[in-house]
């Protein structure tokens, strides 16, 4: 008898050690979850934000082999139309959500036509990766897009490149998985940016690029550099993705997410609010919280009180009175660079 408790004893003491060994195995496994996560004094949720971006230095894609065209109309409109006007529609997801992103693929500053039924190559880099990895080839409809749904990658930064198979002409976008919690700061470009509202179409026809406001990119870096994570979004037309990212670059404006419409026309006036307050409610159900908005006309103004953007002097417009909503006026973005260099980190 006494042989059997100790033999049960010893049974229920491996048991509990058992317990104890898989507890501490569950709790290293959670520690980089558990650690993204601290809270400030005012128990304020604040996001541990990546250690600097994997897109700083982002590897060269070995192209694929050039293919024929599937259409023969294709090879015609492209000789025709002139230079690709293609783009990635960037995408902001929180963790665990579904990641599916847009290209479009046309030719021609004045047609844009769009490149129908034919094969895309798409490709994905970023958190975690040491080398491209390829996603799939796909097919574009008769709106010359392709809906790529992402295999789930973890919290990060990426880098989507797509290849048309019969040209080799490439574009790219963006992804950001997101924990819950992480603040943006959200900008119009048109005027808000730039020098004047309708200074695009001008440069458009010159080739060259908008001008920048004063003091708006030591602003918008210093914001950055606390830890905000950049929202540009406008109401252009899908086709100017590529010349958006390139004024980005030029003027000396913090890297980020890009969206404009999906649409060929781009939007004004109410339907650019519409456009705008959809953008915002589509962030913040995907735990991107705006906390500093900036733009120059009733229709930003609009967007971001319809979406909740508090408090009022964080909706920031640059020679706007926002009568309606009581945001913030101010006349030059220099105004801005001491009290957003003394801002607090929201990052850890």
């Amino acid at each position: 008898m006494n042989c059997l408790i100790c033999a049960f004893r010893r049974k229920r003491a491996w048991r509990v050690l058992s317990l104890m060994m898989v507890a501490c195995c569950l709790l290293v496994l959670m520690q980089d979850r558990l650690s993204a996560f601290v809270f400030s004094d005012d128990d304020e949720l604040v996001y541990d934000c990546y250690a600097g971006s994997p897109l700083d230095s982002v590897p060269n894609l070995q192209l694929p082999p050039r293919e024929s065209w599937r259409n023969w109309l294709t090879r015609l409109i492209v000789i025709t139309q002139g230079a690709p006007y293609h783009m990635v529609h960037d995408l902001v997801v929180a963790a665990g959500q579904d990641q599916i992103i847009v290209g479009k693929f046309d030719y021609g500053i004045i047609a844009h036509k769009d490149l129908e039924y034919e094969r895309v190559h798409v490709y994905i880099y970023g958190t975690g990766m040491s080398a491209w990895q390829k996603v799939g080839v796909y097919t574009t409809n008769s709106d010359g897009k392709i809906y790529v749904t992402i295999p789930r990658r973890g919290p990060g930064e990426y880098m989507i490149k797509m290849v048309v198979a019969g040209d080799l002409s490439t574009t790219y976008g963006f992804m950001t998985v997101l924990n819950p919690g992480r603040k943006a700061v959200v900008f119009d470009i048109d005027g808000t940016l730039t020098l004047e509202e309708t200074e695009e179409y001008g440069s458009l026809l010159t080739g060259s690029l908008s001008g920048i406001r004063p003091g708006a990119p030591e602003a918008f870096q210093a914001l950055v550099a606390k830890g905000y994570r950049p929202f540009y979004m406008t109401a252009r037309p899908e086709w100017l993705v590529g010349r958006t990212r390139e004024f980005l670059t030029a003027r000396g404006l913090p890297d980020g997410i890009v969206h404009t419409t999906l649409g060929k026309t781009g939007a004004l006036g109410s339907s650019a609010a519409e456009y705008k307050t959809g953008e915002l409610n589509v962030m913040n159900s995907r735990g991107l919280r705006p906390h500093y908005a900036f733009g120059n006309t009733d229709t930003d103004a609009k967007a971001y009180n319809d979406t909740g953007i508090t408090p009022a002097d964080h909706r920031i417009f640059v020679q706007y009175t926002d009568e309606a909503y009581g945001g913030r006026r101010i006349e030059a973005y220099t105004e801005l660079v001491p009290e957003f260099t003394g801002l607090p980190e929201v990052c850890e």
